[in-house]
């Protein structure tokens, strides 16, 4: 399936590097410089809109409004939402601070406009680093080619122009960046979607394809075994209770294959009734009545007053089922303990399915109910099965509404606790 978490952490915003920086000291240290501008266009402003100590107020709240992003946190920089307001609030004061200065002519905002429009249409960072290099010094020469020269205030037009490219050019590219990431995160989205697509359809047909002659192969073995085919000796129906034992394995493992294929589609349904708990259990119980070959005993624990609730029987035998026959397979000896209680205070039932087997290591417990996911996936293992009877149990149990729990040590055995709502 795919995971959306390793998606929002390969695509995270803030994981962006254009400076090869966090963002939010990125985006305080562009804002400095043009606050730097803006003081001195105010300061040596020729316009006398304001009086000199409105105009240091409006400065003191400038620098605190960037000093105080200091303190903001670190996450809400990586949305647009929070630094677009930024650049329109400065903006604002950039061309305040252009108008009251009184030092500008018609010539500097054609090039502040050229300036900001070429850092924006930049498509990558060296081109950025040009425009903010050339516009200054370009437009230096051409004043040094006129009579304004001899006017100290020009030299604020130069860092302006330099300031305000860096300044813009950052900003078009972050959204370029992050227009650039959405698109490939799609484009992974849409390949993963289409792997596990084919993912599912090759298993389906697979399965398919190997069910039907599996289910052949077992049916003349029985036959064989029921001798109407003719006589065999001993030794022959020892040879074909092991061929049925083992076809019987393939087929529930071709079983699982294809549920989990169509849990991932999307096709399972819950179809819930009334079941009384108690004869429910007592009908599990009676399939496990047959001795085991192994020094292992089954201990069943659950009160006679359990309750008649509304789920899906055949969803939860298959979940009991799978946990049962799993501690069976990974206990050699000891004991297999299946109990069940009610609580109507929360009006939940609690299936628990304890064994003194093998146990799972402890970093292995949060892996254990994914798809194809086994204990021991070397050639040598012990155990046999592909790795989808527990994914099929937590994505049945999900379906009925419960959650399923585990507690396991090695070499102590491992406790399943199955909660479900009534």
């Amino acid at each position: 399936m795919v995971s959306s978490e390793a998606i929002s952490s390969t695509f995270s915003p803030a994981a962006w590097g254009i400076f090869d920086v966090p963002r939010k000291i990125a985006i305080i240290r562009l804002r400095w410089p043009v606050v730097i501008v803006c003081s001195y266009l105010l300061l040596y402003s020729r316009g006398g809109w304001f009086d000199p100590i409105m105009i240091h107020g409006f400065l003191l709240l400038y620098l605190l409004s960037n000093a105080a992003l200091y303190l903001v946190d670190e996450k809400l920089f990586a949305f647009s939402y929070f630094y677009t307001p930024l650049v329109i609030f400065d903006t604002l004061f950039l061309t305040v601070s252009l108008a009251v200065s009184g030092q500008t002519s018609a010539d500097f905002y054609i090039a502040c406009f050229l300036t900001i429009a070429l850092s924006c249409i930049c498509h990558d960072f060296r081109g950025l680093m040009v425009v903010t290099a050339l516009a200054p010094l370009l437009y230096g020469y051409s004043l040094f080619q006129t009579t304004e020269v001899y006017d100290p205030s020009i030299y604020l037009r130069l860092p302006f122009l330099f300031v305000s490219s860096l300044f813009y050019g950052y900003f078009a590219q972050l959204e370029r960046v992050k227009k650039t990431l959405r698109k490939q995160a799609e484009q992974v989205v849409q390949n993963m979607a289409m792997i596990h697509k084919a993912k599912s359809e090759f298993l389906s047909v697979m399965s398919h394809e190997l069910r039907t002659p599996l289910n052949v192969v077992m049916g003349y073995a029985e036959l064989i075994q029921d001798k109407l085919l003719g006589e065999i000796n001993q030794e022959q129906e020892e040879a074909l209770g092991m061929v049925l034992k083992q076809s019987k394995d393939l087929s529930s493992m071709i079983n699982s294959i294809m549920d989990a294929t169509r849990i991932e589609a999307g096709a399972v349904k819950v179809r819930s009734q009334v079941v009384s708990l108690g004869d429910f259990l007592d009908e599990l119980r009676s399939l496990y009545s047959l001795p085991l070959d192994k020094e292992l005993t089954l201990i069943w624990d659950y009160p006679a007053d359990l309750p008649v609730i509304k789920t899906d029987s055949e969803k939860l035998k298959h979940i009991l089922q799978n946990l049962i026959n799993n501690g069976i397979k990974y206990t050699d000896k000891g004991h297999v303990t299946i109990s069940a209680r009610h609580f109507p205070e929360t009006a939940t039932v609690e299936f628990k399915v304890a064994d003194t087997g093998m146990g799972i290591p402890e970093g292995a417990l949060p892996l254990i109910f994914e798809m194809f996911r086994q204990l021991d996936s070397s050639d040598t293992r012990s155990y046999g099965g592909v790795g989808i009877g527990l994914y099929i149990v937590k994505k049945f149990t999900e379906l009925l509404g419960g959650k399923i729990e585990v507690e396991s040590e090695v070499g102590k055995g491992s406790i399943f606790t199955l909660i479900l709502p009534y």
